[in-house]
């Protein structure tokens, strides 16, 4: 098999994942994006969507305990970027993609990625093949894309398939990428293709789900997460599930509707 070996089951935390398990049909076309890029070497082995097991995922969280993780959420301050950042100065330079800055002794392209953070700057070197790529590039665990109460309609999934698709025009096999997680890597086009094929994969399956059923956000969770989903990760699980459904619904591929509870169930508007 072209396919490079799968990463140890449970390697990958919660609820940031390795890589969707090959879908039941035509899985070899997720192999073929694995094989058709040849990377030296990858300092951590890329997941391999085609050796994953559905059958022997963990059980989830029961609807109680989705609950009971709702009610601690409802309680807390939601979550907002400028509460983690230290406050603008009174002046600055606002670096914008297609800049060039200088340190290190070398010169660095500035890069803007979207999709995980807001305006995520990766800088690629000029002078030697090297790419800082923080939590855009990951090796092997999925960078969280979420959906924030701040802006409850974005659809940050799009914005991050579209970087991805716009940093292959810059990715090479021969940079050394320096990740905000893990250890550095070579190999990005191929990370950059196992990427948006993951998401896809999600996709699909979700668009099957809710074609068989109308469901919640929460009720994804066995598709998107290879681990349990516990009341510390609950709040990083359901933003990244409702990015999914965000995404169906800017796509026009799914309609949603408030139950008696309160709750958004999803289903196929096709």
């Amino acid at each position: 098999d072209d396919c490079p070996p799968p990463c140890t089951p449970g390697q990958s935390p919660c609820p940031d994942t390795a890589g969707p398990p090959a879908p039941t049909s035509h899985p070899s076309k997720l192999c073929d994006l694995h094989s058709s890029c040849h990377p030296p070497r990858l300092l951590v082995p890329p997941f391999s969507a085609c050796n994953a097991d559905t059958n022997t995922r963990p059980a989830l969280k029961t609807q109680g305990n989705c609950q009971r993780a709702l009610a601690k959420l409802t309680v807390r301050r939601p979550f907002n970027f400028a509460d983690h950042i230290r406050p603008l100065p009174a002046g600055f330079t606002r670096l914008q993609d297609g800049d060039q800055i200088r340190f290190g002794n070398e010169n660095w392209w500035v890069r803007v990625g979207h999709g995980h953070a807001p305006s995520h700057l990766t800088l690629w070197s000029e002078d030697s093949q090297m790419v800082i790529g923080g939590d855009q590039f990951l090796p092997d665990i999925t960078p969280n894309i979420g959906v924030y109460v701040s802006e409850p309609d974005a659809n940050p999934l799009a914005e991050f398939l579209g970087s991805c698709e716009q940093f292959l025009e810059y990715a090479d096999s021969r940079q050394l990428i320096l990740p905000g997680h893990q250890r550095p890597f070579f190999g990005l086009p191929l990370r950059l293709h196992q990427l948006t094929a993951s998401h896809q994969v999600f996709l699909e399956r979700i668009r099957q789900r809710i074609r068989a059923t109308p469901s919640s956000a929460h009720d994804i969770f066995d598709i998107l997460f290879r681990c349990p989903i516990g009341d510390g990760e609950y709040g990083l699980a359901i933003i990244e599930a409702i990015a999914h459904m965000n995404w169906l619904l800017h796509a026009k591929q799914a309609k949603r509707d408030l139950n008696a509870e309160g709750i958004w169930m999803y289903s196929s508007s096709r």
